[in-house]
C-alpha cells in the first residue's frame, strides 16, 4: 500500500541539521548576551572600576539590547528566517566588540585589564560565535591595535602587536576548522536522514509487496475452495435424490428444495436435520455424526474431503419411513468454516417374491396411489416391474 499510505508519509521526523545548530546558535548567545549584561551591571558598581564606569554603562547597553535581539530568534521557524537572523546578529555583535575596543583605546589606553581584553578576549570570543563575518572583525581588531600603539611600534607596541596577530591567526584557524567540521555535521545528518528515508522506502515497498502477494493468495484460496465445494455439489445433485449442507451443529445452513420433494416436508435454512430422521435411527446418527467428527481434520482445510455414509431412515410428512443411504462430505469452506455436503440416495431393496396375481394388483395399487409411501417406493422401482414380467 502507499504509505500515504506509508511510501507518502515517511514517519521518521526529518532532521534539519542546518537548522539544529542555527537554534544552537541562538540559545548559546542568549547565554552569552545575558552573562555579560549580568556581569556589567555589577561591575558598574565595584569601586574598583569608578573610573571606567562610561565604558561599562556603554557595554551594558549594548549587551542588553543584543540580548533582545538574540531572544527575537527564538519565534524564527524556518531555516532561511534563522540564517538571515544571525547573519544580523553576526554584524552586530562584531560591531559592538569594535566600538567597545574604540572607546577603550580613546578613553583608557593604558588600562591594563581593558587592554588585554581588547586583544585576546574579544578575538577568541568572536571566533566562537562568529560564522561568515570573522575576517573582517580580525583585520579591524587589528588596525585598532596597531593604532593604539602608533606612537611605539618598535617598542611596547610589539610586545603587543606580535602575540595579537598569532591569536588572530590561531582563532582563524580554529574557526575554519568550526565551520569545516559543521558543514561535515550537516552533510552526514543528511545523508544519514537519505539513508533512513530510504530504508523506509524499501520496507513500505516491501510490506505492499507482502500484502498483494498475501491478497493474491487468499483469493486463490477461496476460488479453489469455492471450486472444490461447487463440484461436490454438482456431483451429488447428479447421483443423488436430494443435497443437504449441514453447518457442523447439524443445521441447514440453506433450504433444500430436493429434500422437500423427497419428504414432502419442508426444509428451511436452520432447521436442524435430526428432525427429518426416523426416531428409531436418530441415536445412530448422533453416533455417526460424533464419529465422523472426532476423525475430520481440525484448523486448516484438509486438501482432500473427507466422506463417509450411513444407511439410515428419514420421515417423510406422513410419517412413513423411507430407508436412504447418506453420504458426508466434510471440508472447510473458503471462509474457514467446516461444513457438511449431504447427499441423500433412497436405498431400494428387492422385495419377497409372491404370487403374479398378487404381484399385479400391488402393482396396480401402486399405480393408483393405494399403497403406504414405503411400498409404493419399493413396488414401482424397476427392478420389481422386472420381477413382474417375469412370473407372468
Amino acid at each position: 500500500m502507499g504509505p500515504g499510505g506509508p511510501l507518502n508519509s515517511y514517519p521518521l521526523r526529518r532532521f534539519d541539521a542546518e537548522k539544529e545548530m542555527l537554534e544552537h546558535e541562538v540559545r548559546t548567545a542568549i547565554k552569552i548576551q545575558f552573562s555579560v549584561t549580568i556581569a556589567a551591571a555589577v561591575t558598574f558598581f565595584f569601586p574598583q572600576f569608578a573610573a571606567v564606569r562610561f565604558v561599562i554603562s556603554m557595554t551594558f547597553s549594548v549587551s542588553a539590547v543584543l540580548l533582545a535581539h538574540a531572544i527575537s530568534g527564538t519565534w524564527q521557524s524556518s531555516v532561511e528566517a534563522l540564517r538571515r537572523h544571525s547573519d544580523r546578529h553576526d554584524v552586530l555583535w562584531n560591531t559592538v566588540r569594535l566600538g567597545i575596543h574604540a572607546l577603550i583605546v580613546t578613553f583608557h589606553p593604558e588600562h591594563e585589564m581593558l587592554r588585554l581584553g581588547c586583544l585576546f578576549y574579544l578575538p577568541v570570543e568572536a571566533a566562537r560565535f562568529s560564522r561568515r563575518f570573522l575576517k573582517p572583525f580580525l583585520v579591524a581588531n587589528m588596525a585598532l591595535v596597531f593604532w593604539r600603539f602608533r606612537h611605539d611600534l618598535l617598542g611596547t607596541g610589539v610586545t603587543f602587536i606580535i602575540p595579537a596577530l598569532l591569536v588572530s591567526h590561531v582563532v582563524l584557524e580554529i574557526s575554519t576548522l568550526k565551520v569545516q567540521s559543521d558543514a561535515k555535521s550537516a552533510s552526514l545528518s543528511e545523508a544519514h536522514q537519505a539513508l533512513a528515508g530510504w530504508q523506509w522506502t524499501r520496507f513500505a515497498a516491501s510490506s505492499s509487496v507482502s500484502a498483494k502477494l498475501s491478497a493474491s493468495l487468499s483469493e486463490a484460496h477461496q476460488s479453489s475452495c469455492r471450486l472444490a465445494m461447487d463440484t461436490i455439489c454438482s456431483v451429488v445433485e447428479c447421483f443423488c435424490e436430494a443435497k443437504v449442507v449441514l453447518s457442523p451443529e447439524l443445521a441447514l445452513t440453506e433450504a433444500s428444495p430436493t429434500l422437500h420433494t423427497m419428504l414432502g416436508r419442508r426444509a428451511d435454512q436452520g432447521k436442524a436435520f435430526q428432525d427429518f430422521l426416523h426416531t428409531s435411527d436418530a441415536a445412530k446418527y448422533c453416533d455417526f455424526t460424533a464419529q465422523f467428527l472426532g476423525q475430520a481434520p481440525c484448523g486448516g482445510t484438509p486438501h482432500v474431503p473427507v466422506v463417509r455414509s450411513v444407511r439410515l431412515r428419514l420421515e417423510s410428512s406422513l410419517s412413513v419411513p423411507v430407508s436412504v443411504h447418506l453420504f458426508h462430505a466434510y471440508f472447510e469452506d473458503f471462509n474457514g468454516k467446516p461444513v457438511f455436503i449431504v447427499g441423500v440416495s433412497e436405498a431400494w431393496r428387492q422385495p419377497v417374491c409372491r404370487s403374479a396375481d398378487n404381484m399385479t394388483k400391488a402393482a396396480a395399487g401402486c399405480t393408483r396411489g393405494r399403497l403406504p409411501a414405503a411400498e409404493r417406493s419399493e413396488l414401482c422401482a424397476p427392478g420389481y416391474v422386472a420381477t413382474i414380467a417375469k412370473a407372468r
